[in-house]
Formats: structure tokens, sequence, C-alpha cells
């Protein structure tokens, strides 16, 4: 079907982690330097795009929308974790408008990843729904455009622009280099656990906390590809933890759960709130995630990285 004759386009939007962060230097223009690297997971946001419900001509307006926020089937209303903005301070908007000023379309994201959990759920809907307004709108953009334009609107949204399984992230984080093994893309050795305390965490609080050091620090991408536990243990480490896991005590006993569960190896994600666990087995990792969904928490189960 020609997309101009289309209801409806709809992608899924996914999440991510962090595989060790290290902030490293402030920048000029006020970022910090970071080394990271990005692995996609499952747990994903749905983005879908329609032309624009037709207004009086006195009330046309650039990307008319408008946004439209739809809640996950098994979310509440209140949910404030669930919950973003519908107008300039939604990154989807955002992105829309510097795709095309001109255009119009109505945009309905229905979330189930958490807010302010540092899973790249915003930067991720943005990201997918230039990927849709490309199509919708006929622009032919190429995939470099897009990933500038995701950029633009938020660090981690390239990664999500660019399309990677996996990406070691560098400047901003919007550096990126695909990650392969033996030729393939990454895929995540062990089962992951993923879980999201009822808490958020602002990304330029945490920022505002972190003294960037740049010396002897590992290299993450070795690091991570030795497929070691505890060389990840020593040298995979996230930099927020410090700063985090102190002022968030349910984060802290988040991860705690995960440890104790038997992870071979746990860390926070981004900024937080959201923490993950590697397991080896399908058994210890199913009773991680069932406590920490008995303790409040948000969680996902998986496979992480490939095609």
């Amino acid at each position: 079907m020609h997309p101009s004759c289309a209801t409806t386009l709809r992608k899924a939007a996914p999440a991510k982690i962090n595989l060790g962060l290290q902030v490293l230097r402030k920048r000029p223009d006020g970022y910090r330097d970071i080394e990271t690297v990005f692995l996609r997971i499952g747990w994903a946001d749905e983005v879908s795009v329609q032309p624009p419900a037709r207004r009086p001509e006195a009330q046309a307006a650039p990307f008319s929308g408008p946004l439209q926020v739809a809640p996950a089937e098994d979310a509440k209303p209140a949910d404030a974790l669930l919950q973003v903005p519908s107008g300039p301070d939604n990154l989807v908007w955002r992105a829309a408008r510097r795709l095309d000023p001109d255009k119009g379309a109505s945009v309905a994201l229905r979330k189930t990843i958490p807010v302010g959990a540092g899973l790249g759920g915003g930067s991720s809907d943005a990201a997918t729904a230039l990927h849709l307004l490309n199509e919708l709108w006929q622009l032919a953009r190429p995939r470099e455009e897009l990933v500038r334009i995701a950029a633009s609107v938020g660090a981690d949204a390239a990664f999500f622009a660019a399309g990677h399984a996996a990406a070691f992230g560098a400047g901003r984080g919007d550096a990126l280099t695909p990650l392969c093994e033996g030729g393939a893309p990454y895929v995540f050795p062990y089962i992951l656990v993923v879980a999201a305390p009822p808490v958020q965490v602002s990304t330029a609080a945490a920022y505002a906390l972190i003294e960037p050091n740049d010396r002897r620090r590992p290299d993450v991408r070795a690091a991570l590809l030795s497929a070691d536990p505890d060389r990840w243990r020593a040298e995979l480490t996230n930099d927020f933890e410090q700063v985090i896991l102190p002022r968030y005590p349910r984060i802290a006993a988040a991860k705690a759960v995960l440890e104790e569960a038997g992870a071979a190896y746990a860390s926070l994600s981004g900024s937080g709130a959201a923490v993950y666990g590697a397991f080896e087995g399908e058994t210890h990792a199913a009773e991680a995630e069932e406590r920490l969904r008995r303790s409040g928490c948000r969680t996902w189960r998986g496979r992480g990285g490939g095609e």
C-alpha cells in the first residue's frame, strides 16, 4: 500500500541498557564525553503515526498532530512512570519538527518502558517516529540524516536511529561504532533480567553529581568482549552507581536482589533508575524477576543484541 494511503504506520521502539559507562570529561558545550556500549533489548514501546485529523484552516499549524499518548493496556492512567508530555517537551515532537516543520501527523505512543529509568525509552520513541514519519511523509531522507536529527534531540536517540544491535558510543554517546563479534552483530551471552524500581532519576541531576575522570580508564569494548564475568565486575563499571545507589535505596535494593539471586554480573543502566543482571540459566533469572516484581519493580527478561 502506498504510504500516503495507509491508515496507520506502526513500529516497536526498543529499550537499551548500558554495558559499562564512563564519564570522562566536561565538554565546552556543557555536555560530558563518555564511553559506553549500548545494547538493544526487547523491552519496547510502540509508536504509530498517521495523517493528521482535518482541521479548520484557521487552526492549522506546523506538525499539527496532535501528539497522542496512549497508555499501555496494563497501565493505570495515573501511573507517572508511563506518562510523557504531549507538546514541545516530548522528544518525538521535537524530532518531528526537525524532520519537517511544515508537515502534520498524529503520533500515538503506547508506553511500556518506564520514564526516567536509563533505558532510553523517550530517545527510542523519537528515533522510531523519525523513521515512520520519513515514510509517511515520503521524504526519502537517508538513514545518516535521520541519525543526525535524532542526535540533535538526544544523544541516545542516535543509537536507536542507526539501528545497531549493539554499539560503542563515544563523545556525547552519539559517536557510534557497531559492535561485532566474529563478523556478526554482537549477541549478549547471558540471559538478562532488567528491573525498573518505581522511582525516576533526572539525567541532568545525575550528571551534576559526577566528577569526570579520564585517567587510566579500562577499555569497555575489550572488557565486554572478553565474556569474563570477573573482568566485567572489575572493569565494566558504571560511574553513576557511586552517586545514585547511595541516594536511591530502592535502586540499590533491586541491584542487590539480582546479585543475591546469582547474577554473574549486575549493573545500573545509564543514570538509572533501571538495573540489570546477567544470568547463566533461566531458573535463577526467572526467580530474580519474580522477586523484583513482588518488590514493585517493572521487569523484562530475555536476550540482548543480535539482529
